[in-house]
């Protein structure tokens, strides 16, 4: 019988480890989001600042406008316009907030604990279930964080393209 104690007690102590492992991995994903969604807003923060600059550089390009090709100056503006804009869609897409299974209603929880309030065994089932929920959420939103951090990553690439494409073709637009 005190064997059997002993083999609950520490069953229990395993289980409360592994929910608070399970909390801290859930922890993190939810910092990793809001990493993301930071990032995302910087982006569009940056998309903005861009423009300006771009305008005002558009500006000092007009004042040369007998010296600039319309045509060459309307085809830059297309070509960074166009990775420029799917850069903020994409930035605006990874703002989106997908879905993600939630956890157990705690009530739930509350009233199955009420009920097993002497058994070491139906504290393990409850704290199984506890452990199970933070686990589906937490690989829920480890998906999520995945596809948001695969658009930030290509939201990016299309701003440095059209950064790019603004820094050697202005220039070359301008010493024509």
């Amino acid at each position: 019988m005190d064997k059997d104690k002993n083999t609950n007690e520490i069953d229990y102590d395993l289980y409360k480890h592994i929910e608070d492992y399970t909390n801290t991995m859930c922890n993190m994903e939810l910092k990793r989001q809001e990493n993301i969604l930071s990032q995302s807003g910087n982006l569009m923060q940056l998309f903005f600042i861009l423009i300006a600059l771009f305008g005002i550089i558009g500006l000092l390009a007009i004042e040369k406008l007998f010296s600039v090709p319309k045509v060459g100056l309307i085809v830059e503006i297309c070509v960074v316009c166009v990775p420029m804009l799917t850069s903020f869609i994409l930035a605006v897409i990874a703002q989106w907030r997908f879905k993600y299974k939630t956890g157990i209603n705690p009530n739930i929880l509350l009233s199955d604990a009420k009920q097993a309030q002497e058994s070491r065994a139906a504290k393990r089932a409850i704290l199984e279930q506890i452990i199970e929920s933070i686990n589906e959420t937490q690989e829920t939103m480890k998906k999520t964080n995945n596809k948001r951090s695969r658009i930030i990553t290509a939201s990016f690439i299309c701003m440095f393209v059209a950064i790019g494409i603004f820094c050697i073709y202005t220039p070359s637009l301008i010493l024509i």
